[in-house]
């Protein structure tokens, strides 16, 4: 374990995906629908289970402490050449990452990688409408509070059919 002692830590409440028969013969699903300019429809079969009382330990000050052998995650400080602004451009996506692979390369030691998707969440609200309801337009796209994987279709697709060999 990482030495984390002088870390701040918080109790939080967390909501897992409930272990349900039903995701054995049916994926988990949760589509939002736009019936019209004014409203969403939700439908899902998503059950979460809600755990409190969960350590959260704010890790800045010790992000040294973690080693991708040892842990299986590292942290790694790197100022992108790009800004916030810079991927409204597909050609950024293309530049950033080039721009990982390099930094990836260089700590790994790694004579190539190869990185199977790229995604940018849109900041184009302000944040004043971030904070409609859960699921709605204002909402759809955005980091979630739910504990979750930063997957997404397109990532999965991209993950499969991009051969890993040459």
């Amino acid at each position: 374990m990482a030495d984390t002692t002088h870390a701040d830590s918080i109790r939080a409440s967390m909501a897992f995906l409930r272990d349900l028969k039903l995701y054995e013969v049916e994926k988990p699903y949760h589509l939002t629908l736009t019936k019209d300019r004014e409203a969403d429809s939700t439908l899902t079969n998503i059950v979460h289970d809600v755990y409190d009382n969960i350590e959260v330990t704010n890790i800045r000050g010790c992000e040294d402490a973690f080693r991708l052998d040892v842990h299986g995650f590292q942290l790694l400080c790197h100022k992108s050449s790009l800004n916030t602004n810079d991927f409204s451009f597909a050609s950024a996506r293309e530049k950033y990452s080039n721009e990982i692979a390099g930094l990836l390369k260089s700590f790994l030691g790694a004579q190539e990688v190869r990185l199977m998707h790229c995604m940018v969440r849109d900041r184009s609200l302000p944040p004043a409408q971030e904070h409609g309801q859960q699921g709605s337009s204002a909402t759809r796209g955005r980091p979630i509070p739910g504990v979750h994987i930063d997957a997404s279709p397109e990532g999965g697709y991209c993950s499969y059919s991009t051969p890993l060999a040459r």
